[in-house]
């Protein structure tokens, strides 16, 4: 739900607990039946009454549509089927995919961090759904930006194509962070 759709649930729900509040002091009798009923005859009728219910209306059916709407793209987490026929089907999940691509990432000069998220994106009109990585990368100073990105691009999507057979992949990359911060030093094992 986006961030206009939770303003118009703030006011509605705004509007409705003050109307439900009203509606239980009537009920209650806490307020006297004619005083109630001059108020009720002084809105009755007016053309901003008319235009203040059509609004209330109109607000309340597009939040009771946009808790039905599917968003076209969503995180996902499970498996991916890499094949399938007569003889059964190949899946891996999702955490591999994330990692296959993690490591690739890693493997560039300059990238010191990375951060993954696996969307499927639904296709319109029967085609095929296709997946969406979404990288978020924490870069050091030693190497352009553009140029890391660009490698961690091709790398990536040549690792995905050559060990899982993933050809319909959109990579979206972002630098969360670019760090002068010295590498720890790891010893080898020998």
């Amino acid at each position: 739900m986006g961030i206009f759709h939770r303003f118009l649930l703030f006011l509605f729900t705004l509007v409705s607990l003050a109307a439900g509040g009203a509606l239980v002091v009537v009920a209650a009798k806490l307020l006297p039946e004619r005083a109630w009923l001059e108020v009720l005859n002084q809105y009755v009728g007016r053309p901003e009454t008319y235009a203040g219910l059509a609004l209330y209306l109109l607000v309340g059916l597009v939040l009771l549509f946009s808790v039905f709407s599917r968003s076209k793209e969503r995180e996902f987490r499970g498996e991916v089927t890499l094949a399938a026929d007569v003889a059964g089907r190949v899946q891996v999940s999702t955490a591999a995919i994330s990692d296959v691509a993690q490591r690739a990432a890693r493997t560039v000069h300059g990238v010191r961090d990375v951060r993954t998220k696996l969307h499927v994106v639904h296709a319109k009109q029967g085609g095929e759904d296709g997946l969406r990585l979404s990288m978020q990368l924490v870069l050091g100073t030693e190497a352009p930006v553009k140029q890391v990105a660009d490698e961690v691009h091709d790398v990536v999507l040549q690792e995905l194509s050559a060990l899982l057979g993933l050809e319909n992949v959109e990579l979206a990359l972002g630098v969360s962070d670019i760090t002068a911060a010295k590498l720890p030093h790891q010893p080898r094992v020998s």
